[in-house]
């Protein structure tokens, strides 16, 4: 009898798909305070603040994934938060094109656009994260 190519242990799947929703859910709060800093007080313009949420959000949001959603025990290093940037701009690209298709092709109001691309994205982020960029679960690809 075979083994199966890839056995789960679903409670720490489960347990860090958990850990990796509050991750993001602070980051987002971040990111809205971020903008709000920038372009309320500040007086930025909407599009430097906006840019400023990449700046400082990204490294944060590389260190408390990689630290507490998926439990890396040593610095991970320049490849893995390469690995992080590129999931992060390819999440950001795939999530416009789903938005412009959902609200151009489908004539889906941008709101409930917006609120399925980020379902969708939510997903597309946990399991590129946790099987490329941090390789948990005894992923190696």
């Amino acid at each position: 009898m075979s083994e199966p190519a890839l056995s789960l242990d679903v409670p720490a799947v489960v347990a860090t798909a958990g850990r990796f929703s509050v991750i993001g859910a602070l980051c987002a709060l971040l990111n809205v305070a971020i903008v709000y800093v920038g372009h309320d007080l500040l007086r930025w313009p909407y599009l430097n603040a906006a840019a400023m949420t990449s700046v400082i959000t990204i490294p944060l949001s590389y260190a408390a994934h990689s630290r507490f959603s998926f439990r890396q025990r040593a610095a991970a290093g320049w490849a893995v938060f390469g690995r992080f940037l590129a999931q992060q701009l390819s999440q950001f690209l795939l999530g416009m094109l789903l938005l412009a298709a959902l609200v151009q092709g489908l004539d889906l109001a941008p709101v409930l656009g917006m609120a399925a691309v980020a379902a969708i994205m939510w997903i597309y982020g946990f399991i590129t994260n946790a099987s490329w960029v941090f390789r948990a679960f005894g992923s190696r690809g």
